[in-house]
């Protein structure tokens, strides 16, 4: 049972990287660039014990097909990815002029599915959107960004996007 399980794209750690200004975790792994991540903690009575947790958790995400499993394990690497995950909502309000944010829980078995249907909305409707979570729970945070959009079309893009994505959580 992980402590906390959070889910993040590859373009909200880039802006929340470039808020800190440091890198934090790989964009690119064997060639292949990174489109999503887990950030899971764990918590247990000794270091045996986590250690084990670890390791049962990296044969099963690699099972499901992750391109590589990293351990923060020093205090520094730990406080550096909080930190990285902590700064999304800071990053991207550094980035956009304005924003609106739909606060969807999908179950968990669905968090994919309703990431993959928010980029089809967002191509569909002309306005960026971003997304994190908490994968343990299917609680998304979707951020739609109105970039250079004039504001009339924002509002009605906005208005689109949200319609879409809660249709979108309520089919699943």
């Amino acid at each position: 049972d992980p402590q906390a399980l959070e889910f993040f794209e590859r373009e909200i750690l880039i802006s929340s990287e470039e808020y800190l200004g440091k890198a934090v975790f790989p964009r690119n792994i064997g060639g292949q660039d990174v489109g999503a991540y887990l950030l899971v903690t764990f918590d247990a009575n000794t270091q045996d014990a986590i250690d084990a947790l670890v390791e049962q958790a990296a044969e099963l995400v690699v099972e499901a097909g992750a391109m590589d499993v990293l351990v923060a394990d020093t205090p520094a690497k730990m406080k550096d990815a909080w930190a990285a995950r902590s700064s999304f909502l800071e990053g991207i309000e550094e980035q956009t002029k304005l924003l609106d944010e739909c606060d969807v829980v999908v179950p968990r078995d669905k968090i994919a599915d309703f990431v993959r249907a928010s980029r089809e909305i967002s191509r569909d409707c002309g306005v960026r959107i971003l997304s994190f979570g908490h994968a343990g729970d299917g609680n998304l945070h979707i951020y739609a960004l109105m970039d250079d959009l004039p504001p009339e079309t924002w509002a009605n893009a906005r208005q689109a996007v949200m319609d879409a994505l809660y249709r979108q959580a309520a089919l699943l």
